[in-house]
């Protein structure tokens, strides 16, 4: 059986803090093939918000800014190994309010919104007024500017 091939480039790049992060690569070779995800030169394993990384497909979710940083893929079996390129990742700050990180501040994020004030999870784009109290812990004030901002003509994240 031939040795693995990348035969696809790592498919995305970037995104935004909170949101989900996916990175694929594709490869040919013998039978069995084993997968190893790295960031910075480091194998990457299974746990809190990493998953996938002994499959061709890793899964941020949901990602922080401190997961910036260069991924790859090996892929490996008794013929040999292949790596593929390099590919920085660059996760953005979440802008306020975009609690769906979709890059706008919109009724999809209402949900997400009213989440963050009954259970504390996924609060990390709720502080709208700039006290870095999150709408879980500060939401009168939180709640208004969401309000406010999603009033407002242009919602985008500039």
């Amino acid at each position: 059986s031939p040795a693995p091939a990348i035969t696809a480039p790592l498919a995305q790049t970037g995104g935004v803090a909170g949101g989900s992060v996916v990175l694929s690569a594709q490869a040919v070779g013998g039978p069995t093939i084993l997968y190893q995800w790295f960031k910075d030169e480091l194998p990457l394993l299974d746990g809190g918000h990493v998953s996938g990384a002994l499959t061709d497909t890793l899964s941020i979710n949901p990602a922080t800014t401190a997961d910036d940083g260069d991924y790859r893929l090996t892929a490996s079996n008794n013929c040999g190994t292949a790596q593929s390129a390099v590919a920085a990742l660059t996760v953005s700050p979440a802008c306020s309010g975009d609690v769906y990180a979709d890059a706008r501040v919109d009724g999809l994020d209402i949900f997400g919104f009213v989440e963050c004030i009954l259970t504390g999870i996924g609060c990390s784009a709720t502080d709208l007024d700039g006290d870095t109290l999150t709408a879980d812990v500060d939401t009168d004030e939180d709640l208004d500017s969401f309000v406010t901002k999603l009033l407002q003509d242009d919602s985008s994240c500039h």
